[in-house]
């Protein structure tokens, strides 16, 4: 992996390309770029599956064919998985010997000076006893309840309250013995300013709905991994979006119109979702490559709109390998 790190290093400076360069070119943070550079495999530990795929992205960044480099970089990933194996069974085997060790470890016998403690006389009995009545006379002393006042002292304002309330409107009586005159409402007679707002509010509504069909989209679902999408026009704007509900996920994801020739790519999180904004074009199909795929932590959006992706997505078989999703553009 360092000889890989090595060729990749002189080829960037060749180019005159700084780390931050590949970083904006690769999506990919400054440090993978570094770690990848010194060849520190330890650094993608967690991580290791996707290596490859930062490999990959910094390869054809540069012009340098994967190919060059993958023999050493899967004899590289060999030895890493050898290295890590052996050194957990070696911490398991240390780990048993201890725990043996503690085992067999012989009881200490006592010093010939240590002496038994003395037994109590009746007499330190005697006065223990005593200590412990004067102690428990003092304890039987009693102690001022403050839960119970603060209980008396609420209700006491509570009993007020109600007795205030009761004087004022129970015996005070009312001073206004004019009786009010019914307000007669005729729900017979239409106002004909009512009905003029309503035909206006009925045209404005009306207008609005039209204006949300214009803009709709209709993405229809041909099968698990592919979709249809109506509703865009020749040069209308495309907007393609995924983010990732899960901070501990990350997943690299690249989208192409020609397999194998991808016109935007980048590794998403939480924080860095996938974003690609373009311009429709009817007839063509989009094929987005997924690196790990989490069908309850990914949503994906076409121009805001959310694709209801299909449940055999959820299974094992798409979330455990790479796999491709289609659009195709049918336009109205």
């Amino acid at each position: 992996m360092k000889d890989i790190g090595l060729k990749l290093s002189a080829k960037r400076k060749e180019l005159k390309l700084s780390v931050n360069d590949v970083a904006k070119m690769t999506k990919m943070p400054v440090s993978h770029i570094k770690a990848i550079e010194a060849g520190d495999i330890g650094y993608f530990e967690d991580d290791i599956t996707y290596l490859r795929f930062y490999v990959r992205a910094y390869c054809k960044a540069l012009d340098i064919p994967f190919d060059e480099v993958k023999e050493n970089f899967d004899d590289s990933i060999d030895e890493f998985t050898q290295t890590i194996s052996l050194k957990a069974i070696k911490e398991r085997e240390e780990m048993e010997e201890n725990i043996q060790a503690k085992k067999s470890k012989p009881e200490v016998p006592k010093s010939e000076n240590y002496k038994e403690p003395p037994v109590a006389t009746v007499k330190d009995r005697g006065s223990i006893r005593q200590n412990a009545n004067q102690s428990s006379r003092f304890s039987k002393r009693p102690k001022l309840d403050v839960s119970l006042l603060s209980l008396i002292a609420i209700i006491a304002i509570v009993v007020a309250i109600v007795i205030f309330v009761v004087v004022n409107n129970g015996f005070g009586g009312s001073s206004d013995d004019t009786t009010k005159d019914p307000v007669v409402t005729d729900n017979n007679t239409p106002d004909p300013e009512k009905e003029t707002d309503t035909d206006d509010d009925n045209k404005e509504t009306d207008g609005d709905d039209d204006k949300k069909a214009e803009g709709a989209l209709t993405i229809n679902t041909v099968d698990a991994t592919n979709y249809e999408i109506e509703g865009l026009k020749d040069a209308d704007p495309l907007k393609i979006e995924i983010t990732i509900s899960d901070d501990t996920l990350q997943s690299w994801f690249g989208l192409s119109v020609v397999s194998g020739e991808y016109i935007y790519q980048t590794t998403a999180t939480s924080q860095n979702p996938f974003e690609y904004d373009g311009t429709a074009t009817l007839g063509t199909t989009y094929t987005l490559t997924v690196g790990k795929f989490s069908y309850n932590n990914m949503k994906i959006t076409i121009n805001g709109q959310e694709i209801t992706l299909d449940k055999e997505l959820a299974t094992s078989t798409y979330e455990a390998q790479n796999f491709l999703i289609t659009f195709t553009l049918k336009g109205q």
